[in-house]
């Protein structure tokens, strides 16, 4: 009879490693880590706040401060000799320093004056246009934590625009202004008496100023954004029309979540596209209503 021995130490059943183990769990632990910061990334890329810094990145890397240009419009006004004319006739009228200032001078349309009667004015400042739009890109540029000079008229030279970033406010700043510009998809025609802003290839579109009975009641604006302009530095365009174009279009600009729509659906990368965005603004009782976008340009 064969006997059946039996081991009393039974044998120890192989397992995998405990290193093999924390792997196998860290595998799917780490997929899943990646898969959430991928969407926390995409999330925050797409986010207002994330398109507004990514717009004005080049000039918070810029090493001298930002520049913002606005126009100094010629001006000229009634000389004193026209006031005293004036007030000999109407002797309450233009009794004080402020009131010549700050008051229209009510001449009839068949009144005659003399070329002398009018005086320029040295230190006249922008439009009202100018100034809101000025407001509303210092604030965007503070909130950024950017540094910004403000230039006016030819105190801007071509020789600054080389050596720093620039924000140019209104479509005629300087003689040489509007040629930094030149050649985009869209441009200003300043044509005297029917000035547009128009697109140079494709539909060949063309937005005009509309009026009724001499009041503005639709004007147009254009952003332009350009990553190295032709000055070789980063350059920013904000102007209208008229005056109620400018403020419409910096107050496109100044919204992130309106722009960063507009970005999104065209798909624009900040980082290596230049854009323009034409938009109109309806005139209300002299006021500029809000924004509308009609047109998109990138390159």
């Amino acid at each position: 009879m064969q006997t059946l021995e039996f081991d009393d130490h039974p044998r120890e059943v192989a397992r995998p490693s405990s290193r093999m183990g924390v792997w196998l769990l860290a595998i799917p632990a780490l997929a899943c880590v990646t898969l959430l910061a991928y969407f926390a990334l995409s999330y925050i890329h797409r986010s207002p706040a994330w398109t507004l810094k990514a717009f004005w990145l080049p000039a918070s890397v810029a090493t001298k401060p930002i520049l913002i240009c606005l126009p100094r419009p010629i001006v000229y006004r009634p000389s004193e000799k026209l006031y005293d004319k004036y007030q000999q006739m109407h002797p309450n009228a233009f009794a004080t320093r402020e009131a010549r200032r700050d008051q229209i001078l009510p001449l009839l349309p068949t009144d005659t004056i003399q070329w002398g009667d009018m005086v320029p004015v040295r230190n006249s400042g922008p439009g009202i246009g100018a100034v809101v739009a000025a407001v509303n890109i210092s604030k965007l540029l503070t909130e950024q934590g950017i540094r910004f000079e403000l230039r006016f008229g030819e105190e801007a030279t071509y020789a600054d625009m080389r050596d720093s970033p620039v924000v140019i406010i209104g479509a005629i700043n300087t003689d040489w202004a509007t040629q930094l510009t030149s050649g985009s998809d869209f441009v200003f025609d300043e044509t005297r008496g029917a000035p547009n802003i128009y697109e140079t290839a494709g539909a060949k579109r063309v937005w005009r100023m509309e009026k009724n009975d001499g009041i503005i009641t639709r004007d147009y604006g254009l952003i332009t954004r350009q990553l190295s302009g032709k000055t070789g530095q980063f350059l920013v365009q904000v102007a209208g029309i008229s005056h109620f174009g400018t403020e419409a279009a910096s107050e496109f600009l100044a919204n992130e979540k309106d722009l960063t729509n507009v970005l999104q659906a065209r798909s624009i990368n900040l980082q290596k596209k230049n854009f323009q965005i034409v938009v109109s603004t309806d005139i209300t009782d002299g006021m500029a209503g809000p924004p509308h976008v009609v047109a998109v340009g990138t390159w």
